[in-house]
C-alpha cells in the first residue's frame, strides 16, 4: 500500500486511524517494522513523526510493482530489470512457432502478469 499525505502530527494521527481502521474491517495488519516512510527534503519533524506511526524511514531506493520509486523522471536504467524480466518470459523457442496474434497475446500477458 503506498500512502501520501502531508507531514505533521494531524496527518500521522490520522494514517494511524486508517491503519487501525483497516485491522478491525479486513483483519489484515500492516507490519511496522517492514513498512518504510519517505520524507521531503523540507520535512524537519522527521523523527516526531517517525514515533507517531511507529516505522523508520527510508530513501527512496524502493521498488514499487518491480519499478524504483524515484522523485526524479526515470532513466532507461531503471527500466532494464522489467524488461530484462519480459524479454526472458518471451524468448525462446515458444515465440517462434506462434503467430503474429499470439505473439502479441503472449506479450501482452506477460506484461500484465509482470506488473500485478
Amino acid at each position: 500500500m503506498l500512502v501520501s499525505s502531508r507531514a505533521n502530527k494531524k496527518s500521522f494521527n490520522s494514517i494511524n486511524k486508517l491503519l487501525s481502521g483497516l485491522q478491525q474491517n479486513t483483519g489484515l495488519v500492516i507490519n511496522r517494522n517492514e513498512s518504510k516512510l519517505i520524507f521531503s527534503k523540507g520535512c524537519r519533524n522527521k523523527n516526531e513523526l517517525l514515533n507517531i506511526v511507529g516505522m523508520s524511514q527510508s530513501n527512496f531506493a524502493l521498488k514499487y510493482m518491480g519499478m524504483p520509486l524515484s522523485s526524479t523522471y526515470l532513466k532507461p536504467r531503471d527500466d532494464s530489470a522489467l524488461i530484462d524480466k519480459c524479454r526472458m518470459a518471451t524468448e525462446g523457442w515458444m515465440m517462434k512457432q506462434l503467430s503474429f496474434s499470439g505473439r502479441a497475446k503472449l506479450i501482452k500477458t506477460v506484461i500484465l502478469n509482470t506488473i500485478s
